[in-house]
């Protein structure tokens, strides 16, 4: 039955509402935003960057709406660093995710006073790093994986000829593949991740490589 039987002026069932209001669990990914600094907060302190983030984001649980002794989980024992769970609303691919706390990185940097360090975490922080990661250590994996192959073709067979010619495929495969994954994310429903074109690239050249030398023999 309707709240258990209780009637709507019950304590429990007005707390339940006041719950729900303030701190509704939207479906999403989370974002922890962590605060450092180099002294303990005053209650104030922890007070005023909590307001300015919900000022700023809805989707913040309004932890400034209870006393600090409620919220104890969410800082340290020395009072030196808390967090604030984001959450990152709708059904996100992991590019999305990243320009959004991209976004959000840049203006808590500048709500924020800059006598704090400012971390983020979570599954969306996470998501994030790794999309920039791979991002970055495209062009290193793709040197690192070539001159292995290399190194590795040239003690084996001892030959700069059958070394090269494997890799000049493999280059030539590389570029045609990767335009073809291209023109399929662009005109299809198809979602390309930066990761899975990292692996690819990597297996592609060790692929080749076996072939080419199978070839060979």
């Amino acid at each position: 039955s309707k709240n258990s039987g209780l009637p709507e002026t019950s304590l429990s069932i007005q707390a339940d509402k006041v719950i729900e209001e303030k701190f509704s669990s939207n479906e999403g990914i989370p974002l922890i935003i962590v605060f450092e600094k180099y002294k303990a907060n005053t209650e104030e302190e922890i007070q005023s960057v909590l307001e300015l983030m919900e000022q700023n984001y809805t989707s913040i649980t309004k932890f400034s709406k209870i006393p600090l002794e409620q919220r104890g989980s969410f800082v340290s024992e020395d009072k030196k660093t808390f967090f604030v769970p984001l959450i990152l609303e709708g059904e996100l691919e992991s590019k999305e995710i990243h320009k959004k706390v991209e976004e959000i990185k840049s203006n808590v940097s500048h709500i924020i006073p800059s006598d704090f360090n400012i971390y983020f975490t979570g599954p969306a922080g996470i998501a994030s790093d790794t999309i920039e990661l791979f991002s970055e250590a495209d062009v290193v994996l793709l040197l690192a994986t070539v001159a292995i192959i290399f190194i590795l073709l040239i003690i084996i067979y001892r030959s700069f000829i059958l070394a090269i010619i494997p890799l000049i495929g493999a280059g030539i495969v590389y570029g045609v593949v990767d335009r073809i994954i291209g023109l399929t994310g662009k005109f299809t429903s198809i979602t390309i991740e930066s990761q899975a074109l990292s692996i690819m690239m990597i297996l592609l050249f060790a692929v080749i490589t076996d072939y080419s030398l199978l070839l060979y023999a």
